[in-house]
């Protein structure tokens, strides 16, 4: 059995079976691993090979890093967004394009992440970047590409104003991914969760919000929006993204088709 295969005693036991089961490749969370613990589990996949399909590493150290180029040298690493991805090359794109908007350069690690994981998981990609809320002239000046998007990623710190600019002007889901950036009344990322979770009082078009321990959280958040980008009706697409976001008990009847998530 795959399951048996993925046995690394006392480090870990492999979903090896994950994406042929859910559509989501395996997701090895680095942080809060050993660089020996990452060495085995790359050479467990090393020795498996490529059949059972993408493997991604997520906040990769520098150690983590040095390691996965070591035991698999033709992964796909970049350091900006601390992923590796094994074996390198994304799939064919099929299903909607999802675009990942950034406030600042500071969100960018974030942002890179949730880009490069929906390449990787099948969707084509644009990623905006430095667009917060200080020149609105900027958000506007790339209105045309986030009209044409399927999903439409918000990666900001400081303050959740954008996430809010941007379900406004679109038509597609918006969520929201805050980050843990920002001074002074950001609250080291406490800030934009907090403001996004009050859209609902504030807008006609609010965004979905990864909230409170979602913190930077960006590869969840991207198999969720890939799903949402596959090519289904508009309404079983606010269907999925409202029952895989705030619970049916938050649905609102009614709602419009292609609105965000509420």
């Amino acid at each position: 059995m795959a399951e048996a295969a993925g046995h690394i005693a006392g480090v870990a036991e492999l979903d090896l079976g994950r994406e042929a089961r859910t559509g989501y490749p395996e997701a090895v969370y680095c942080e809060g691993k050993s660089a020996a613990q990452v060495r085995a589990i790359a050479a467990a996949l090393r020795e498996r090979g490529v059949a059972d399909g993408v493997t991604l590493f997520t906040r990769c150290g520098d150690d983590h890093r040095a390691v996965l180029r070591e035991v698999l040298p033709d992964a796909a690493v970049d350091d900006v967004a601390r992923l590796v991805v094994w074996p390198a090359g994304p799939p064919d794109t099929t299903g909607g394009g999802v675009v990942v908007v950034c406030a600042g350069t500071s969100d960018l690690p974030v942002a890179r992440e949730a880009m490069l994981t929906a390449r990787h998981l099948g969707r084509s990609t644009e990623l905006v970047v430095d667009v917060g809320v200080a020149g609105l002239h900027r958000v506007l000046a790339r209105l045309d590409l986030l009209r044409s998007a399927r999903v439409v990623v918000v990666v900001a710190g400081m303050d959740g104003a954008l996430a809010s600019v941007v379900a406004g002007l679109v038509s597609a889901p918006v969520v929201a991914v805050p980050t843990s950036v920002g001074y002074g009344a950001a609250f080291e990322g406490l800030a934009p969760p907090a403001a996004t979770s009050r859209c609902g009082e504030q807008c006609e078009s609010d965004p979905e919000h990864r909230n409170g321990d979602s913190l930077d959280r960006s590869v969840g958040v991207e198999q969720r929006r890939v799903l949402a980008g596959r090519d289904v009706g508009v309404v079983e697409l606010g269907d999925q993204v409202q029952d895989h976001g705030r619970g049916r008990d938050d649905r609102r009847d009614g709602g419009e088709p292609g609105r965000t998530a509420r």
